[in-house]
């Protein structure tokens, strides 16, 4: 079930199903696919769950289930556990429980998920954010890419993100 609330719309209910393997509705990027090939769909995580928020506030009578998605390297009791993973994480931002969902990133935060998302800025947006090589250190490369993201969040939308900090925002519901 769904409601309109303050400024969007929030999953009311949801449940999460451990899956390991079905049929799939959205096709994520997550670098486990050819990106060369012609039959993916190039939407990123953000704009799946804006498509989910959309349907919803049109369809206030319908229901959602989240479900979690791994490859099929591993073993099934990990691939289990991380699928599970990325829906409770998915559910906590659908259900708008800001505070649930930054604990959950916490817990899984790495250096390499910043460089990640520098990097995909730098190629999506052509800023000088590139982070370098994907290694999980906090280095010079990845100082000066978040130096530079900061500073053209600041002149391009007005942000106030200060430089030489860790700025931890919760977001507000």
């Amino acid at each position: 079930m769904w409601r309109v609330a303050g400024r969007g719309v929030l999953v009311q209910e949801a449940r999460i199903l451990p899956v390991l393997h079905g049929p799939a509705q959205i096709l994520m990027p997550d670098g486990g696919f050819d990106t060369n090939a012609d039959d993916h769909n190039p939407a990123t995580g953000l704009h799946a769950i804006a498509a989910v928020l959309r349907h919803a506030a049109f369809h206030p009578d319908k229901h959602i289930c989240v479900f979690g998605h791994t490859d099929t390297v591993g073993n099934n009791a990990d691939n289990l556990t991380l699928s599970s993973e990325r829906a409770t994480n998915v559910l906590h931002l659908l259900t708008g429980d800001a505070d649930a969902w930054a604990a959950h990133c916490h817990e899984h935060f790495e250096i390499a998920d910043v460089q990640r998302v520098l990097l995909w800025i730098a190629q999506t947006k052509g800023w000088d954010t590139d982070p370098g090589p994907i290694d999980n250190d906090f280095g010079n490369l990845t100082r000066t890419a978040r130096f530079n993201f900061r500073e053209r969040m600041n002149l391009d939308y007005g942000t106030a993100l200060k430089q030489g900090t860790k700025t931890r925002r919760r977001c507000a519901t």
